[in-house]
């Protein structure tokens, strides 16, 4: 009867073992499991933070494209109006009363509404 306990207790303790070691590989095993999903979601993360970049950088380039050609319009435009409000009522005429005048106008207002609402993305680097 004595050598039959030693058996069981042998292996039973033999169990132990086992279990500790199935443990550790689980361990171990979770821990691969983990780094893989590290490095798959870090690609992931890293390809999408690459695109936005590159979307950042077009959008930024044709902010600075229609910011540019908004003040370019508005500034010309402006000394345009001026000098052809000047010879309007130089012949008289109210400049007001003219719908190419009006639309005019509001054109260069659109253009400084343009600028203001483009001007911190066209400063973007």
């Amino acid at each position: 009867m004595n050598i039959l306990k030693n058996v069981v207790n042998r292996i039973a303790e033999s169990d132990k073992k086992t279990e500790v070691n199935l443990a550790s590989e689980k361990i171990e095993l979770s821990n691969i499991e983990f780094v893989e999903s590290i490095v798959k979601e870090g690609k992931d993360i890293y390809k999408k933070a690459v695109k936005f970049e590159s979307e950042i950088n077009s959008f930024t380039k044709k902010a600075r494209f229609h910011f540019d050609h908004a003040k370019a319009l508005e500034d010309g435009g402006i000394k345009i109006l001026n000098d052809f409000e000047k010879a309007v009522k130089d012949l008289g005429l109210n400049p007001n009363n003219l719908p190419q005048y009006k639309e005019a106008i509001r054109i260069i207002g659109d253009m400084n509404s343009v600028k203001t609402r483009l001007e911190p993305f066209a400063k973007l680097k």
